[in-house]
């Protein structure tokens, strides 16, 4: 038989969640452990093939045999869960970060022997096909990903194992997702000499966002291109604003991150708009906002229309522009010339021959 001890070092409670994903080791007597931080904590799991709920309260501890490649454990409360992950006989432990709100978008391991390794990775689906291994994505291929069970495809995890070759022992090696944040464990296991396992990424997140500028001005006739951006937790966010026009100033809807804003001429009574961009999802929400001025779209005035003889094709112009704007620039249809220039009002306008 085999002798293991098992150990980790856990995180306070402040990083913990309610939902996790469970990738099965190679061995048997697999299994994992939860630990209730408040009464009256309903924990679900769910491998596929059986679906259990069990109801524990503070300081609580149960358990669940793992049979399946891909577990899905929810809890109406937060708890912590710790996972016996086995090669043979060989086992060994860690806790498991919550399935969101945790990780980053790149993770940094070594290979710490050439004894078997693999990795487990989780992230939500349609950025599976996004990560790479030192920059190379056929290491990592999407179709490794499976769905994850209880999550109603909206979660994929695959194990991948790695030979010394394309991984070698002792050297830093990097995993990034150019989409999402991820969870990720390393294994390393031989039957000699025992099993490795620990998670390397982040069981915390980084949120951000980004509305766009700070600050902008528009004519009330005119529009401001968005280009909202989300990431480190939430994936989605949603635009809204103070703006009086009918129905909805976004062309695109409130959803599209890469919007427009159509500016309309009751919003120069509103001082100022706000266009503001709020995270949606589980994770913490985040809001930033852009501050923008509308002013009146302007009023041109060219003058009355005039006709001339070809003799005397001298045209004296006199236009105006005011409200949104303070200047302006003539042009023509014709051949002729501005003089002094184009953007003196009162130019005069020199026909040519063509023009007649």
């Amino acid at each position: 038989g085999c002798i293991n001890t098992l150990g980790d070092q856990i995180t306070s409670s402040a990083y913990l969640g309610s939902d996790y994903v469970i990738n099965e080791g190679t061995g048997v007597n697999e299994g994992v452990f939860v630990l209730a931080t408040q009464n009256n904590t309903t924990i679900t799991f769910n491998d596929g093939s059986t679906t259990v709920s069990k109801t524990i309260n503070w300081s609580e501890t149960d358990q669940f045999v793992i049979t399946q490649p891909l577990t899905n454990i929810h809890s109406t409360k937060p708890i912590y869960v710790w996972h016996a992950s086995s090669f043979g006989c060989r086992l060994n432990a860690a806790q498991v970060p919550a399935l969101y709100c945790n990780g980053t978008d790149s993770v940094s391991f070594n290979r710490p022997s050439n004894d078997t390794f693999a990795v487990s990775l989780f992230t939500r689906n349609g950025y599976q096909n996004n990560f790479t291994l030192n920059g190379n994505a056929s290491l990592i291929p999407g179709s490794a990903f499976n769905p994850v069970p209880g999550t109603g495809g909206s979660v994929v995890s695959a194990k991948i194992f790695f030979t010394s070759a394309q991984v070698p022992a002792g050297i830093n090696q990097v995993i990034t997702n150019s989409g999402d944040i991820f969870g990720c464990a390393i294994h390393s296991a031989s039957a000699a000499g025992g099993a490795g396992f620990g998670y390397v990424s982040e069981f915390t997140s980084y949120p951000y966002i980004d509305a766009g500028p700070a600050t902008a001005t528009v004519c009330s006739n005119s529009s401001i291109v968005l280009n909202g951006q989300v990431g480190g937790g939430n994936v989605q966010a949603v635009w809204s604003s103070n703006a009086i026009t009918p129905p909805s100033p976004f062309v695109n809807g409130t959803s599209a991150l890469n919007n427009i804003f159509q500016a309309q001429s009751l919003d120069t009574l509103v001082k100022p708009v706000l266009i503001i961009l709020t995270t949606v999802g589980p994770c913490i929400q985040l809001k930033d906002t852009i501050v923008l001025t509308v002013i009146p779209e302007p009023l041109v005035n060219a003058g009355a229309d005039q006709v001339i003889c070809g003799n005397s094709p001298f045209v004296q112009l006199g236009g105006s522009v005011s409200l949104g704007a303070s200047t302006g620039g003539w042009t023509t249809s014709g051949t002729g010339s501005f003089s002094p220039d184009t953007t003196n009002m009162g130019a005069v306008y020199t026909a040519s021959a063509a023009d007649t």
